[in-house]
C-alpha cells in the first residue's frame, strides 16, 4: 500500500465542485486520472529498465545453464579448457569454473554487482574464444555474449553514476 501512496503523492490534485446548494461543504479533492499523470513517467522508467533486465536475464541464463550442464556432461565442457593445460586439470577445475559462472549469474541479477559481474562475464567469454581458436565455429556466439555483457557493464555504470549525482529525497529542502 505504501507504493500506491508514494505514486499518488506526486499526482496533481483537482478540486471537485460541490453538488447542491450547501455552501459550507468544502470541495472534495480527487487525484487526476492515472493515465494522464502517471503514465508517461512510469512508461519511461519501464523503457529504461527493460533492456537492462533482458540483458541481465539472458546473460544469467547462459552462465547458469553452462554451469549446471558442466556438472552433468563434464567431458563436453572440459574440452574448452586451454589445450596447453594438462587434461586432468580440466576435469578438476571444471567444478570451480562452474561455481564461478554461477556467482557471475547471481551477480548479474543484483543491482550492486552488475558492473563487476558483466565485465567479468564479458572477459570470460572473450578468454574462452581466444584460448580455443580451433573451435571458433562453435564459440563465435561467445563474441555476441561478450558484447552484450560489455553493453550491460556500460549501461549499469552510467546508471550508477546518474544515481550518485541525484540528490537524496528531502536533501533539497534540508530535511534529509
Amino acid at each position: 500500500m505504501s507504493e500506491v501512496r508514494r505514486l499518488t503523492a506526486r499526482l496533481p490534485l483537482r478540486a471537485v465542485e460541490p453538488v447542491g446548494d450547501d455552501s459550507e461543504v468544502e470541495p472534495e479533492v480527487e487525484p487526476a486520472p492515472r493515465s494522464a499523470a502517471a503514465g508517461p513517467g512510469r512508461q519511461r522508467a519501464l523503457e529504461e529498465q527493460l533492456p537492462s533486465w533482458f540483458l541481465r536475464a539472458g546473460l544469467a541464463f547462459v552462465l547458469s545453464y553452462a554451469a549446471t550442464s558442466s556438472f552433468f556432461r563434464p567431458t563436453t565442457f572440459a574440452r574448452y579448457f586451454p589445450s596447453f593445460m594438462p587434461a586432468t586439470w580440466a576435469t578438476e577445475l571444471l567444478p570451480v569454473f562452474a561455481v564461478f559462472e554461477m556467482l557471475l549469474a547471481v551477480g548479474l541479477m543484483t543491482e550492486r554487482w552488475t558492473f563487476a559481474a558483466s565485465t567479468l562475464a564479458g572477459l570470460t567469454m572473450i578468454a574462452i574464444v581466444v584460448v580455443n581458436p580451433d573451435a571458433f565455429e562453435v564459440l563465435f556466439r561467445n563474441v555476441a555474449i561478450a558484447c552484450g555483457a560489455f553493453a550491460l557493464a556500460v549501461q549499469s555504470r552510467r546508471r550508477g553514476a546518474d544515481r550518485r549525482r541525484r540528490p537524496a529525497p528531502g536533501a533539497a529542502d534540508g530535511k534529509g
